[in-house]
């Protein structure tokens, strides 16, 4: 099952799938999570994953999913020493019909200063 994914402004940024792959909204495969840990697919950490709550660095929210309270980490998030080993390809799944949620409230710790693209960027 997909979990549609938003920006700070409630729009549609991504999917995460089986709590692991992170899609576009192509439903093109873009980065994993490993042990709570966001990677792009060259290997390059971008941040802490809180079920589906998308972090910076910093522990700032970057994109968030329904059904979790939309909050940060404060605590300092250290690279792992070492990248985990890529998943196997995700298999297809069907597109959801996101819903329109309504505007957050600020995260503890405040939103990311980065978008969603210049996150998965690395």
């Amino acid at each position: 099952m997909l979990q549609p994914l938003f920006d700070r402004y409630c729009n549609l940024v991504a999917y995460l799938g089986s709590n692991r792959y992170l899609f576009n909204t192509d439903l093109e495969w873009i980065a994993f999570v490993d042990n709570r840990q966001a990677w792009t697919l060259d290997l390059k950490w971008i941040g802490p994953v809180n079920g589906v709550i998308c972090m910076d660095k910093d522990g700032r929210v970057v994109a968030w999913g329904l059904g979790q309270k939309v909050i940060g980490d404060p605590s300092l998030h250290r690279k792992p020493k070492f990248p985990p080993r890529l998943p196997e390809a995700p298999t297809s799944s069907l597109r959801p019909m996101p819903q329109n949620p309504p505007l957050p409230g600020t995260p503890l710790v405040g939103w990311s200063p980065l978008s969603f693209a210049d996150w998965i960027k690395g």
